[in-house]
């Protein structure tokens, strides 16, 4: 019996050669080839890289199941370009940058509450970039 392991963090090579904007991205900017959780695209081409795996050895006698691995923030451990932890914890990717407002906006309803909740003063979501310092705090 067999347990096939897929590891769905671990981005085939041709993924981020073919397609840059796939790749995940330190705050210093900083890229290498492990894709973004936060692409459409590379979410899109792991899925059907699991599917097809999925179709070719599903049929075989002696696979039983699998299992998908996925360990977001991993990719930075390999080869970290700063010692600063917001670099190395944080993806930031141009389709997560660009999505972050959104996020806010959905998260907290309104930039008042978003206020209120920071203890700021931004007058809209899309002002709002993600931190970019080991200086941050977590609410």
């Amino acid at each position: 019996m067999v347990f096939v392991w897929l590891f769905a963090e671990l981005t085939p090579r041709w993924l981020t050669e073919k397609y840059p904007e796939t790749a995940a991205a330190a705050a210093s900017g900083w890229s290498g080839q492990t894709h973004s959780f936060g692409s459409a695209r590379a979410r899109e081409a792991m899925r059907l890289y699991i599917h097809a795996v999925v179709e070719r050895y599903g049929g075989r006698p002696g696979v039983r199941g699998f299992n998908v691995g996925v360990e977001s923030g991993f990719q930075w451990i390999a080869r970290p370009d700063t010692t600063n932890a917001a670099d190395r914890l944080f993806d930031y990717n141009a389709e997560v940058v660009a999505a972050f407002p959104g996020w806010l906006e959905s998260r907290y309803g309104s930039i008042e509450a978003l206020n209120r909740a920071w203890r700021d003063h931004y007058r809209s979501f899309d002002e709002i970039q993600p931190v970019r310092s080991r200086f941050f705090r977590a609410n």
